[in-house]
């Protein structure tokens, strides 16, 4: 069948209703894992739990989800990103109602009850684990290389929408409500995202009645189902992937190291109370900056630097840096608020164009499900470690070393991005119909 015309109107229209209602899915489901993040100073108070105690439940559900996305790449890949967002978003609101009636009929409040919140957690982050995977999987067939870092950017707004939700919103709940209902609102909402799902969502532009967009990533000589040995050589056995996933693992404990745990340090360091006008400057400006980060990372990469992902996502590494110095120092509460919004702005322009972007740049449309569950994992496990073991250092030695530990994560990423700093998909089309050199 012949290209898809970018520009014919019913082909645009078709798109923007497919990626509108993935953006607006991917929103749900970071309300239904961000929300543990706000919940996580009342939930200490409530029963009696240190910030390692807490860490736990964090490092066991992004353990989970970083693991998952590993093999659920490839099984998207396999079956189809609708098919398994629909497994996900079902599972996803079935877990965030069980977190949220845990304590209702828990036991006590030692370890057992605990242990319920780590397993309900978990559960809940493994079906969450399908989101990246099926997004970028579907995308990857709508759209060319050329206009991905530009909608990479559009759809980064979309899903720090249910970030702004969680982080904004959150706080004013608390306000007036039990803890619980951070939990039990995105599960009514999942449910109403997988009607949405089920009925606007297909995987190509042949599945909507289009013709075939060959979307210029050297995923295009290959025709039907792909063999698992085709994934495995793509994303797997390729060193340039395993860097970009290494850069993702550098970016994911900034990005956990910051997010789990600035509400709290609000509330217990800096005595801020819930509702506060603080509390809505940062819940609404970091995710606002994030949508500008990851727009202008974008456009830089497509504009700028001809697609090329890197020399982008190093700058912004940068940044991390300098704001995470900035957040060390910081003596007032919105001295850190001001950090804490440039380090959003630079870690969301790094994480929406790896995560995003680069995969299926790399992974090409037949194996970007594999690629974003590698790169997107990495990530989730850097969280783990941000999670116990950032309580248990923020118990030892106390909130002024926060800033600081964020540093060396974004340095090391700041190296791998400059190592790859020419690097472009073009560079592998040659290997695109053997990528096993049979």
């Amino acid at each position: 069948m012949p290209d898809a015309p970018r520009h014919e109107p019913t082909f645009r229209r078709r798109r923007a209703r497919n990626w509108l209602t993935l953006g607006t899915a991917y929103a749900t489901f970071y309300m239904g894992r961000y929300n543990l993040s706000v919940a996580n100073f009342s939930m200490s108070r409530e029963f009696g739990w240190s910030k390692a105690d807490i860490g736990w439940i964090l490092t066991a559900g992004f353990a989970v989800y970083g693991f998952s996305t590993v093999i659920n790449g490839p099984l998207t890949d396999r079956f189809g990103g609708r098919r398994v967002l629909l497994v996900g978003t079902a599972g996803a609101a079935v877990f965030n109602l069980a977190f949220g009636l845990g304590s209702l009929f828990g036991a006590g409040r030692g370890s057992l009850l605990l242990g319920y919140f780590i397993a309900a957690f978990a559960a809940n982050n493994y079906f969450q684990s399908f989101g990246a995977c099926s997004i970028v999987k579907v995308n990857a067939g709508w759209f060319r290389l050329e206009e991905r870092g530009v909608f990479g950017g559009i759809f980064g707004a979309m899903i720090q929408a249910g970030r702004a939700l969680t982080m904004a919103v959150g706080p004013v709940i608390l306000a007036h409500l039990p803890w619980r209902w951070l939990f039990f609102i995105p599960s009514l909402l999942l449910v109403a995202v997988w009607l949405a799902v089920w009925r606007n969502v297909r995987d190509t532009p042949e599945q909507a009645g289009l013709p075939t967009l060959e979307t210029g990533d050297g995923s295009g000589e290959l025709e039907g189902p792909v063999s698992f040995s085709y994934l495995l050589a793509k994303v797997f056995r390729n060193p340039l992937m395993l860097s970009l996933t290494l850069a993702s693992f550098c970016i994911g404990f900034s990005r956990q190291g910051m997010d789990q745990w600035m509400i709290r340090y609000f509330e217990e360091f800096q005595r801020v109370r819930h509702g506060a006008p603080l509390f809505l400057a940062l819940g609404w400006g970091a995710p606002m900056l994030g949508v500008v980060g990851g727009l202008l990372s974008g456009a830089l990469s497509d504009r700028l630097f001809a697609a090329r992902r890197p020399p982008v996502i190093f700058l912004f590494f940068v940044g991390q840096i300098l704001f995470f110095l900035l957040l060390g120092r910081a003596e007032g509460p919105w001295a850190a608020v001001f950090a804490i919004l440039g380090a959003s702005l630079c870690i969301n322009g790094c994480h929406g164009l790896l995560a995003g972007v680069a995969t299926m740049d790399f992974g090409g449309k037949h194996a970007s499900g594999s690629a974003a569950g590698l790169v997107d994992g990495a990530q989730y496990l850097a969280g783990a470690l941000a999670g116990h073991w950032m309580g248990l250092l923020l118990d030892r030695q106390g909130w002024g070393v926060w800033g600081y530990s964020l540093i060396p994560s974004a340095a090391v990423g700041a190296v791998l991005m400059a190592l790859l700093w020419n690097a472009k998909p073009h560079a592998e089309v040659a290997a695109a119909t053997d990528p096993l050199g049979t």
